[in-house]
C-alpha cells in the first residue's frame, strides 16, 4: 500500500515526519479489489508513473489518465485533467464535480470504479445508517387510542343516565299539576252550588189559623 506522508506534522524534538494513517483511501474494483491509502488536501490517480495514486490496468484508457481530487470549502471535488467525461454514481459530468465519501467515480458506464472514502468521518457508514433507518413517529397524545375509546363511551352512556334521573322529576311535576288543578276544581264547585231551604212553622197559611 502506497501513502504519501504527510510532511506538515513533525516531532518536535527530532524534525522527522510523524507517521500517521492515511484519512483518505481510494478503493479500485471491478479489475481486482485494490486500495490505496491517501493524505493530504490534494492527490492525483493516474497511469503516468508521477501521480500519487497509480491507476490500474483495467481503469486505464488508450490515451493518458489523470484524475486530480482537491479539497475546498465546501468539501471535495475531482476532475478530470484533459476535462474529459468522467461518471459519478454514474452521472455523467464535465469539469470541476463535487464528491463525497462513498462516491464512485468511473471512466465510461459500467466500467471498473474508483470509490473515494474517508476513513476519520466514516460517511458512507452513516450515510448507510441514515438510509436503512426506520423513522417513526409516535402519535399525538390527543389521538391517543384509549382516549378517544373512553370519551366515546362516555359519550354513549351520558344521554341514557340523564334520562334515567330525570324521568322520575317529570312526572312527579306532572303529578303535583294535575293535582293542584283537582283541588282548585273541587273548591269552585262546593262555591258555586245553591243553598237548600227549609220553611218554618210561621210560614203556614193564615187560612188554616182561622179554622
Amino acid at each position: 500500500m502506497a501513502t504519501r506522508p504527510n510532511t506538515s506534522n513533525h516531532d518536535a524534538g527530532r524534525g522527522n515526519p510523524v507517521r500517521t494513517a492515511a484519512p483518505l483511501l481510494v478503493r479500485f474494483f471491478g479489475g481486482g479489489d485494490e486500495m490505496r491509502g491517501v493524505n493530504g488536501d490534494y492527490f492525483t490517480v493516474g497511469d503516468s508513473g508521477d501521480e500519487d495514486v497509480t491507476l490500474p490496468t483495467a481503469m486505464r484508457r488508450r490515451e493518458s489518465t489523470r484524475l486530480r481530487f482537491s479539497r475546498g470549502a465546501e468539501g471535495w471535488r475531482v476532475t478530470a485533467a484533459d476535462d474529459v467525461p468522467l461518471y459519478v454514481n454514474q452521472r455523467r459530468v464535465v469539469g470541476l464535480t463535487a464528491i463525497e465519501s462513498g462516491d464512485v467515480v468511473r471512466m465510461a458506464p459500467g466500467a471498473p470504479g474508483l470509490q473515494f472514502l474517508m476513513r476519520r468521518q466514516d460517511a458512507t457508514l452513516a450515510r448507510l445508517a441514515t438510509r436503512n433507518a426506520t423513522r417513526r413517529t409516535a402519535p399525538p397524545a390527543a389521538k391517543l387510542p384509549s382516549t378517544i375509546e373512553a370519551s366515546a363511551d362516555a359519550a354513549a352512556t351520558r344521554p341514557a343516565f340523564a334520562f334515567s334521573l330525570t324521568l322520575p322529576v317529570i312526572l312527579g311535576l306532572v303529578a303535583v299539576v294535575l293535582g293542584a288543578s283537582l283541588l282548585g276544581y273541587l273548591a269552585g264547585q262546593m262555591r258555586t252550588a245553591p243553598a237548600v231551604t227549609t220553611p218554618s212553622v210561621n210560614d203556614a197559611p193564615a187560612a188554616e189559623s182561622n179554622e
